[in-house]
């Protein structure tokens, strides 16, 4: 694998193009690069003498070029060294650079030498420079760089003499080791060889031309010779990556509707394949669609980067806008809960075109279905592939059958509180919609899933954050493979995704304490303050950094109360000195004067009987390796007296006897339970098994880590994201807090500046962490790091968030973003408020109301309006005492469309209860069955039967040769012989409740029966009563669409199954191979089967809308019918009606 940024190949010169014709072509030089060449980067150029007429000069664009003289043409010098027994491999395209041309290794040497061909035209008098590189190839490890050693380099001319370089390494390895194990070893390595001489009239020029310094674009080189011959070569130089010359969008576009993401791009040397395409920092391919309807409104970015041939990359900005193209639905009426409507019903929505064009609204009916049972229940995780969930309860189904108000109220969380439930549809149905209604915290999320029946499995199809005014209002489309047996199962879940988001915008003051449970203070990186209280020349200066240290501790005392500060945390670096071990009395005095200085500090703060807890940092425990000093004035002991004057707090104890250099605290506050558990810099291995062990002791507890050194600074303005600080950040993280599942804050320093980290699903799903740097000791104030700020951190125990405010008592300012010298922040990353995951975050899901539509219905009526207004409709016929439901879709002139939820209301008056059916009768107008004899799109048979929750299926149950209907009850058949739907038979049981019912004549009497399919097993019944199969067979697949016919005409009825568009016909009832295989349709077609001529051979139709393309061969190919007839959303039947041996179509509505 070459590196295209390297120098351009060797390629010896082609003969001479004359400059002028009266010049012989073999009087010419040689000359190179050749003619039409691209050059990029560093390119050499050559030219050579022909038939003893010295080369006196090189030009370009008419200038002549400082040049040096080579050994001539014709000849070549032998590259040599010595290679060790780690192969020098050709496949990894291995390579010398020698005066700026690339000549490629082509062989592999081991324990060998090389005899690498240099031409002479490359090698001057004088000094020459050669790199010796080691190539690379893809492996399993990714690009790998070949390896291997070298000893002994020298250049060995054609007469044999041999030059070494002056500086001849002896011996080198290059390459990046065992898949990149060795990172820091070279790639390549630089020589430098001296030839002696003096040129002649072999001799030819060479110039190693930089082509960056020249404009990109055409130009000339010319070899001139003593003569007069020359030769002329134009080349091309590019040195910019790949010109944009269209893209789609353009630059400055307003996209509204759909467009298909396009760009065209030239260079010189060609456009490399690999073109990426981010839209708006997310990858998105070339070809692919995109929406203003999906997109914000409003600017956006395409950014395109490519690369040419040659390796240099471009990279192109194209900011359009866009406009969304989808019309805003506003108010409906009669809104849903409506009541009291005689007769008919004037329907109507608001519609608002955000382009002002005409908008064509059209209501349909939909009228929703309601759950017929609930459950619910709170799990850590729900399985994507389980429908009935181990701890789930039954639930009230009457509070969710309206949005009445009536709620279900799930169970508390701290993870997941969901329902689930089961909602009855027509088992046909194949376009819904499925509306949740209910109430979720806006911190929180609530998902709407829907049971795949094919792949038996969660689909989520919508989710969003709760509303913090009125309802959560949810809906998704579903399809017919989200109906099992006439069942949609809908799943909401609420869930905490704690997120960093909440609104809180810098205000330059602490909360109001009536709004928040309790507080701890941080501070942090006191060093300065300690040592500046002693060391400096001046009192006045002394006072400076001493207020700075006993503001803060003045300010907690004074505030404790009023501000319900429960705890205060010092993270370490309370001295700046203690840096060394040495026997100098100077500075041990130094470093016990800032000991004495900072726990005289801290003593006013253990006097005022506030809990708190001290760890030593880098600048205390001479970097880890002496905690002494640390505990004579911060040890155990202090803590044991002074906890005795501590409120609901006890200190627990150091890590070992007389050790407090790590060591944890116990406390209460806001009805909940703490621990502090503190830890050293440079924290030791047993130490971490300590804290690990201490957090494990007390489970019930929430907990907090303190440590010196655990988060570098951020860098972004809002202090947000950043990695963990060495030594101890990574170790603390990974043996400690993601192990600790109580854990759910850290506090630390070292690191000047600040950062905040909020991470999820640490320790185990759903619980969650923040981690804090705060650390001020370089913010400056009048140039002196005496700025004296520390935090306090606010907590809502209700909502379990954290408000951060950071302060200096000294400056009593607010925000320390203004005195960092490094202009990191913005303001934001010193207050704001973000989750914690106290023992009180619990998620909770209300629903309101659950319904399932089928869209697709009969339709309404449509209007259109321009602009913006109201859309309406009259639906008349409307029976007393029924509840009806309706949507309205609206399409704009650019193709935008919105679909409007389905309301439902409720007609004045009682209903009619009705009779059950009896001998057919004229159903209702646009209601019932409705079969064709024949082609013609009129029906011949009008009638009803059954429900309109049944299942229909078409068979010849007599053996009449006349095709009639079956209805299924959940595993109850009910069938008639009547062609008119009279006299049904008795009713009788087969199979399950979910499975698949086919019908069909499985045994050539001439009468049809059932069979059951289950995954891919087929259970096939002979006769028409309640029994067990008399053949089970598998075939196919278990997500194949299943087809029953006659396809051989041998008067049997088989099973055929359909793979997307793909066929596979079994002409026996069996398992193994199909005996036809072929394609037909396309795959979102609806298929049917029947012997559409008589010919006594059953093949396929295909249904796309109300639409017909029917098949007499079973071949693909075109149709040989194609016809329109019923519906859209009509349920289509296929069968031989009036017994003349053709099957033609029948729908039911």
């Amino acid at each position: 694998m070459v590196d295209p940024t390297l120098p351009p190949l060797w390629e010896a010169p082609a003969p001479a193009t004359p400059q002028t014709s009266a010049q012989a072509a073999d009087e010419a030089p040689a000359l190179t690069p050749a003619g039409g060449s691209v050059l990029s980067r560093v390119q050499t150029i050559t030219a050579s003498p022909v038939a003893g007429d010295p080369v006196e000069s090189l030009s370009l664009d008419g200038e002549q070029l400082d040049t040096a003289s080579t050994l001539g043409q014709g000849e070549a010098a032998s590259f040599q060294v010595n290679v060790g027994s780690n192969s020098m491999d050709r496949s990894y395209s291995n390579y010398l650079i020698v005066n700026g041309t690339r000549i490629a290794i082509l062989a592999t040497y081991a324990s060998a030498t090389t005899d690498i061909a240099i031409p002479y035209e490359l090698l001057t008098y004088g000094e020459n420079s050669i790199t010796l590189g080691a190539g690379t190839r893809p492996t399993s490890c990714g690009i790998n760089h070949d390896d291997f050693v070298l000893d002994d380099f020298r250049v060995v001319l054609a007469d044999g003499t041999e030059v070494r370089d002056e500086a001849n390494p002896a011996s080198i390895t290059l390459g990046d080791g065992n898949c990149g194990s060795t990172a820091d070893r070279p790639r390549s390595v630089d020589l430098s060889f001296t030839i002696e001489g003096e040129a002649g009239e072999d001799s030819g020029l060479l110039h190693v031309l930089d082509t960056t310094s020249i404009a990109d674009g055409e130009h000339e080189i010319t070899a001139t010779t003593a003569s007069g011959a020359s030769a002329t070569h134009e080349v091309t130089v590019d040195n910019a990556g790949p010109e944009l010359v269209s893209s789609t969008p353009s630059a400055g576009d307003t996209l509204i509707g759909e467009t298909t993401i396009g760009a065209e791009l030239t260079d010189p040397a060609g456009v490399a394949q690999s073109v990426s395409v981010t839209l708006d920092g997310e990858e998105i391919d070339l070809g692919a669609s995109i929406s203003s309807d999906e997109l914000t409104d409003g600017d956006h970015e395409l950014v395109i980067e490519a690369i040419d041939e040659l390796g240099n990359e471009a990279r192109h900005v194209v900011p359009f806008t866009s406009r969304t193209s989808a019309p805003a639905l506003g108010a409906m009426s009669p809104e849903t809960g409506a009541g009291g409507i005689d007769g008919s019903a004037n329907l109507s929505v608001d519609v608002t075109d955000p382009n002002g064009s005409d908008v064509t609204t059209t209501f349909f009916e939909a009228t929703p279905s309601e759950p017929s049972a609930a459950w619910q229940g709170e799990a850590v995780e729900l399985p994507p592939s389980q429908l009935d969930f181990t701890r789930q309860t039954e639930a009230p189904v009457d509070a969710v059958t309206a949005p009445d108000g009536e709620t279900l109220v799930g169970p508390d969380s701290e993870n997941i509180s969901y329902q689930r439930f089961d909602v009855p549809v027509e088992p046909e149905a194949s376009e819904l919609l499925v509306t949740w209604s209910g109430e979720v915290d806006p911190a929180r999320s609530v998902a709407l899933s829907v049971w795949n029946v094919t792949e038996q499995a969660w689909d989520r199809v919508t989710e969003s954050r709760g509303s913090a005014e009125g309802t959560t209002d949810l809906s998704a489309s579903a399809g017919l493979e989200h109906v099992d047996d006439g069942v949609v199962h809908v799943l909401a879940q609420a869930f905490d995704p704690f997120a960093d988001d909440i609104e809180d915008a810098p205000d330059g003051a602490f909360r109001d304490p009536e709004t928040y449970d309790f507080s701890i203070a941080h501070l942090t990186d006191t060093q300065y303050y300690s040592e500046g209280a002693i060391e400096r020349e001046t009192e006045e200066e002394r006072a400076m950094f001493a207020d700075s240290y006993s503001g803060i501790i003045d300010w907690i005392i004074d505030n404790a109360e009023t501000r319900n500060i429960a705890y205060t945390a010092h993270t370490g670096d309370i001295t700046e000195n203690n840096i060394i071990d040495t026997d100098d009395p100077t500075w041990i005095e130094q470093v016990r004067a800032e000991y004495e200085f900072a726990s005289e500090q801290q003593a006013r703060l253990d006097d005022s009987g506030m809990p708190n807890g001290v760890l030593p940092g880098n600048h205390d425990n001479v970097y880890g390796s002496d905690n002494d000093l640390y505990n004579e004035f911060f040890g155990p002991e202090r803590y044991e007296e002074i906890a005795e004057s501590w409120e609901d707090a006890e200190y627990g104890g150091p890590w070992r006897e007389g050790d407090n250099s790590a060591h944890y605290d116990l406390f209460s506050a806001g009805g909940l339970d703490f621990i502090a558990v503190s830890l050293p810099f440079w924290v030791s291995d047993a130490q971490l098994t300590w804290a690990r062990q201490i957090f494990a002791q007390y489970p019930d507890r929430n907990g907090i880590l303190t440590s010196h050194a655990h988060l570098a600074a951020s860098t972004s303005p809002d202090g947000r994201g950043a990695g963990h600080a060495s030594p101890d950040g990574q170790r603390v993280y990974d043996e400690v807090i993601a192990q600790s599942p109580n854990v759910f804050l850290t506090l630390a320093g070292h690191i000047h500046g600040v950062a905040t980290n909020v991470l999820t699903d640490v320790a185990e799903p759903g619980h969650n962490v923040v981690e804090l740097l705060a650390d001020y000791q370089a913010y400056t104030v009048d140039g002196e790091r005496a700025t004296g700020f520390f935090r306090l951190l606010q907590f809502d125990v209700e909502r379990s968030e954290m408000t951060v405010d950071t302060y200096s008592p000294r400056l009593d300012n607010h925000g320390a973003s203004e005195f960092d010298g490094s202009e990191r922040y913005d303001g934001s990353e010193d207050e704001f408020t973000v989750p914690v995951d106290l023992d009180t975050r619990t998620t909770t899901l209300v629903t309101d109301s659950v319904s399932v539509s089928a869209l697709g219905g009969e339709e309404i009526g449509s209007a259109t309006v321009s602009g913006e207004g109201t859309a309406e409709a009259e639906w008349s016929g409307l029976q007393e005492g029924t509840t009806y439901g309706w949507y309205a879709v609206a399409t704009s002139e650019t193709g935008g469309e919105s679909v409007s939820p389905v309301a439902t209301f409720t007609t004045a008056g009682t209903p009619d209860d009705g009779e059950e059916p009896g001998e057919p009768v004229q159903p209702a107008p646009g209601i019932g069955y409705f079969l064709n004899n024949g082609w013609d799109g009129q029906a011949d048979s009008v009638f009803a039967f059954g429900r309109p929750g049944d299942l229909a299926l078409v068979g010849d149950w007599d053996g009449d040769g006349i095709d009639t209907i079956a209805l299924r009850r959940g595993n109850e058949l009910h069938l008639t012989n009547s062609p008119d739907g009279s006299g049904a038979e008795p009713g009788f049981t087969y199979g399950r409740a979910g499975d698949v019912l086919l019908a069909g004549d499985f045994d050539g009497d001439g009468a049809d029966s059932f069979a059951v399919r289950r995954g891919n097993s087929y259970f096939v019944m002979n006769a028409i009563e309640t029994a067990v199969a008399d053949t089970v067979v598998n075939y196919g697949r278990a997500d194949d669409e299943v087809l029953v016919g006659d396809f051989d005409g041998n008067g049997t009825d088989t099973f055929a199954v359909r793979r997307g568009g793909q066929f596979f016909v079994a002409n026996e009832i069996r398992g193994g191979w199909a005996d036809e295989a072929f394609a037909y349709g396309r795959a979102g077609d609806v298929v049917l089967t029947g012997d559409w001529d008589g010919d006594g051979l059953d093949t396929f139709a295909v249904r796309r809308g109300n639409a017909y393309f029917i098949n007499n061969a079973l071949t693909g190919g075109a149709a040989d019918l194609e016809l329109t007839y019923g519906r859209t959303g009509d349920v289509v039947l296929v069968g031989d009606w009036d017994g003349d041996g053709t099957d033609t179509l029948g729908v039911r509505r």
